[in-house]
């Protein structure tokens, strides 16, 4: 079994807008766990999309999943441990700190859930088990997630380092196959002061894998043949902050931009050159100029090589 522990803290500031206030208390959107591509599906995104910073560096913190065996025995029930820590102590935080997460189990062969999900369904570890509607169009609409919801964030518990690290506790129940799954997590160690983009969370994530007993090797994953692609912005309508997933293809100039019902550009959200790959942005609902856009429909377009028309996605702004 290999483990990888990625340590990080927040250390940049994303700029411009009005902030998520609450570090997601009730559960964050789908795809966070800064999964890498595996099966044929590309890498997710993480909690970086709305706080500002980074991941990988502070070691004032850890994350990791308890739990996972070496092998596991198909349908068989495994309690996994995610473990979340940060040693508030060392920079006190404004106001009540709160903690979260979000995992998902994947095979190997096609990037696709591995097992299933419990919950005992009472606090600390009255999570939830949450999944794409099965008519979305995503890539991810065959992953299931269990993340925290707002009656587990262990609000206002500070973290000295001491007293072991937050912990939410579930069950895997093992697919009835044998392959290679890997494990994704990502928790946020939030500070509460109200401003995701002011720095001062701590994003950290992790992976680790099992293997079925009657399985002796799997392929390593291979980068995922990409196609020219925008997610559903979510959530739609939004209030704050509205999460956008794409894909090009091809490398060269990418415009990704929201327009009014007029075709007046509203924000450009991205403008220049990238490689072939998938990425994750966001809008805060402010114009190009810093104020505040009205409430209303508007459209995101996505313009990328070797795409004749931009795609297009209508979205609501509803504050």
């Amino acid at each position: 079994m290999r483990h990888t522990i990625i340590r990080a803290a927040v250390i940049a500031v994303l700029i411009g807008g009005a902030a998520l206030a609450h570090a997601f208390s009730t559960g964050p959107p789908l795809t966070r766990t800064g999964g890498f591509a595996v099966g044929g599906k590309p890498a997710e995104n993480n909690c970086t999309i709305c706080h500002a910073g980074a991941v990988n560096s502070d070691p004032n913190g850890s994350l990791r999943i308890a739990g996972i065996p070496p092998a596991y025995a198909p349908g068989h029930a495994y309690l996994l441990t995610v473990q979340l820590n940060y040693n508030w102590s060392l920079t006190p935080p404004d106001s009540m700190v709160k903690w979260g997460f979000q995992l998902t189990a994947v095979k190997a062969t096609t990037g696709d859930s591995a097992g299933t999900f419990s919950s005992t369904g009472t606090p600390p570890d009255s999570l939830k088990i949450i999944r794409y509607s099965p008519a979305s169009s995503s890539v991810f609409k065959r992953r299931v997630y269990i993340e925290h919801t707002y009656k587990d964030i262990h609000k206002g518990e500070n973290q000295d380092g001491q007293h072991g690290p937050i912990e939410w506790h579930f069950d895997w129940i093992a697919p009835l196959d044998s392959t290679k799954v890997y494990f994704f997590v990502a928790g946020n160690a939030a500070n509460g002061d109200s401003c995701s983009i002011c720095g001062g969370d701590h994003i950290y994530t992790y992976q680790d894998s099992t293997i079925g007993g009657a399985v002796a090797s799997v392929p390593i994953p291979r980068p995922s043949s990409l196609v020219n692609f925008l997610e559903d912005p979510y959530p739609n309508p939004f209030t704050q902050c509205l999460n956008l997933q794409f894909e090009m293809a091809r490398g060269g100039l990418v415009d990704l931009s929201i327009f009014d019902l007029q075709g007046r550009r509203v924000r450009t959200i991205v403008h220049e050159r990238r490689s072939a790959s998938s990425y994750g942005e966001f809008w805060n609902g402010r114009k190009d100029d810093g104020s505040q856009a009205r409430n209303g429909i508007y459209f995101v377009r996505l313009y990328v090589p070797g795409q004749q028309k931009p795609i297009t996605r209508k979205i609501i702004l509803s504050r």
